[in-house]
């Protein structure tokens, strides 16, 4: 006790946090914190003549073993002399009628009955672990400049002796001075939040802090290095036809990985509702069905990829010398069909996992393998569309294969594959809440196929192959928005089925600011940059390259839009919304771009194409405020006059 007991005076006497005389009422939960705190404020009960209250509160939550910790706080203070009280409470039934968090709600009750003893101080037990911990929760849900400060030492009559030790110091001193103390089961269930912070996030940001979200958001954009590096390779070393055949086959193979999308956000919110009601069993049962599901729809669009390839191409438009080339690419890309869908698959559960770490080395692993191999396969030996499309299908391969290793053996992440049966409600309910990434993901290669044809009516080749590049690079910008999207959905989603609406409100409120500054970023960076990256892809031909960058410039005003219609579609996802998420994609992806590609240029020529998806944004975006507007009554994410109680 000696290194605890130097760090708390520094710290009691810092703060001025005891005077003599003083009432203090000493929270006590049974655990090797709050016995320490004691045994501390015991050592000082002389020198500053205290007089101590033991107060405990029994939240109800974990039955015997919870009436048990009371039962040894009581004899603890029985056997040392001291005042004891406790309360007992109901917090789950309780907090569901308040509307409020378990946990928040079990904090409230605490306080008030610390409060009802009218003490001097109240003397918590929080740790600089728990600082740690209570900033990443923070962090997690939106927080101001203030929020980031912590958890005070000192907070009106609230004292905190231990806020500079470590939770490890503290067991510590408990093992070397035989004091006693209780273990509670739930702390190590990370269904809840803080939980999931200490034992999944806290222990690999030791190692790498990456941050929540970021981590995600950055997968997301290096899972798009596959067709940015495969375009700029095929278009520099094999030339405009191959390159055109390339981007005319594409839409339809970005179809086949629709899947994964659907049941991997759409899962993913049904999964993070589980965990957060508790009902971890179920999550992983769920998790596993869906797994499973993905893999065998993967193979069987493998099959009927292979058989189909020639027709589909022809039905795209490929003739002549192009129509070999968009054969054998398709075909050389479908093998790696399943795990590409596992990794976009994936990737949404990284996150709820509690692991967008490894999620993020995944796709640095595959992505850096596409861009080695295509370096050797096409740079190298000049095998053309042939070695991109095999470097692709292997980094897509690693991409899926290594996290469904990881899912398969035992982890320390919340999720793992396990025996399971078949739920056909909650399969149906996770193809409705993907339904909108299902439609996004359709209709935007629809539309894709769409812009070709037009393309090649007002521009021919040219036109196909200046839309292929933008498309390469959209992707990418994109994926700030989709990262940030999907890194939050999980939170989103925890929240909402734990009943946490403050940490709701604060989610969206930060994540309007967010997307604000990605989106005033990535459309300054396009234009400035429309430029250089347009002579990567296509440098080599001066007709091409200007037509490039003066699309690639109309084109970049859609991204001042796009961020909020693909967040809010994320979002009504996450709380478990499909129909209107599905809604707002359909809108937003398909039918107002197909008017706006078919309309626009018919009015104001050819070069109004380029600005089709910008007014297109603009119309969905008219939809999704609607949305958000209309559905707050029921999901309160912006804080109105009636929350105030809450």
């Amino acid at each position: 006790m000696l290194e605890i007991t130097a760090k708390a005076d520094k710290l009691v006497e810092k703060y001025n946090m005891l005077s003599y005389g003083d009432y203090v009422v000493v929270g006590v939960s049974g655990g090797a914190d709050s016995i320490v705190l004691l045994e501390y404020l015991l050592s000082k009960k002389d020198e500053y003549n205290l007089r101590l209250t033991v107060a405990n509160v029994e939240h109800g939550i974990r039955g015997q073993e919870s009436l048990d910790d009371t039962a040894f706080v009581k004899d603890y203070c029985i056997n040392r002399g001291l005042d004891f009280s406790s309360l007992s409470i109901n917090a789950v039934e309780e907090a569901r009628k308040c509307g409020m968090g378990i946990e928040e709600y079990s904090r409230k009750r605490r306080y008030e009955f610390f409060e009802s003893f009218n003490p001097d101080k109240i003397a918590t037990a929080h740790n600089l672990s728990d600082n740690v911990e209570t900033v990443l929760f923070r962090m997690a849900r939106g927080t101001s400049a203030k929020g980031m400060c912590g958890i005070p030492a000192v907070r009106g009559r609230i004292i905190r002796p231990l806020l500079s030790c470590t939770a490890d110091e503290i067991r510590k001193a408990c093992k070397l001075a035989s004091i006693p103390y209780r273990i509670d089961s739930t702390n190590s269930d990370v269904a809840y939040s803080r939980n999931h912070i200490r034992h999944n996030v806290i222990p690999q940001l030791e190692k790498l802090n990456p941050l929540f979200t970021d981590a995600v958001s950055r997968m997301i954009v290096f899972s798009s290095v596959y067709n940015v590096v495969d375009g700029y390779f095929v278009s520099n070393y094999t030339g405009k036809t191959q390159f055109a055949a390339v981007n005319l086959i594409m839409p339809f193979l970005l179809m086949l990985s629709v899947v994964g999308f659907m049941l991997g956000t759409g899962g993913n919110a049904i999964v993070s509702k589980a965990l957060g009601e508790g009902k971890k069993k179920k999550a992983n049962e769920i998790f596993s069905m869906l797994v499973y599901v993905t893999i065998a729809f993967g193979m069987v669009i493998f099959v009927l990829g292979e058989i189909a390839m020639p027709q589909i191409a022809r039905l795209l438009g490929a003739d002549g010398e192009m129509l070999p080339y968009c054969v054998l690419y398709g075909r050389i890309i479908t093998i790696s069909v399943a795990p590409f869908m596992l990794q976009v698959f994936f990737q949404s559960f990284m996150a709820t996992a509690g692991k967008p770490q490894i999620g993020l080395a995944v796709t640095l692993t595959a992505g850096i393998t596409n861009i080695i191999l295509d370096f050797v396969f096409v740079g190298f030996f000049k095998w053309g569309i042939v070695g991109a499309a095999a470097a692709t299908v292997t980094g897509e391969s690693l991409g899926g294969i290594i996290p469904l290793i990881y899912f398969m053996r035992k982890n320390t992440s919340s999720l793992r594959l396990c025996k399971t049966h078949f739920y056909a409600k909650d399969l149906l309910k996770a193809c409705t809440n993907g339904s909108s990434e299902l439609m996004s993901n359709l209709s935007m290669n629809l539309v894709s196929m769409i812009y070709n044809y037009q393309l090649m009516k007002y521009y021919g080749e040219d036109g196909v192959a200046a839309y292929g590049t933008i498309m390469y690079v959209n992707f990418l910008f994109l994926s700030m928005f989709l990262g940030y999207s999907i890194g939050s959905a999980p939170i989103v989603g925890y929240n909402y089925g734990a009943k946490n609406k403050t940490e709701l409100q604060n989610i969206f409120k930060k994540s309007i600011g967010v997307l604000f500054m990605f989106s005033l970023f990535i459309t300054v960076a396009s234009v400035v940059f429309a430029g250089p990256i347009s002579k990567i892809y296509v440098g080599y031909d001066q007709g091409l390259f200007e037509l490039t960058v003066m699309a690639f410039r109309l084109f970049s005003l859609s991204y001042l839009i796009a961020g909020y219609n693909i967040y809010a579609s994320a979002f009504f996802t996450a709380l478990n919304n499909g129909f209107v998420s599905a809604v707002i994609s359909f809108a937003r992806t398909l039918l107002f771009q197909i008017v706006c590609v078919f309309v626009l240029p018919a009015i104001f020529g050819k070069g109004a194409i380029w600005l089709s998806i910008t007014v297109a944004e603009t119309f969905a975006l008219v939809v999704s405020v609607s949305f958000i507007v209309s559905k707050n009554k029921r999901y309160h994410y912006i804080k109105c006059k009636s929350d105030s109680n809450l």
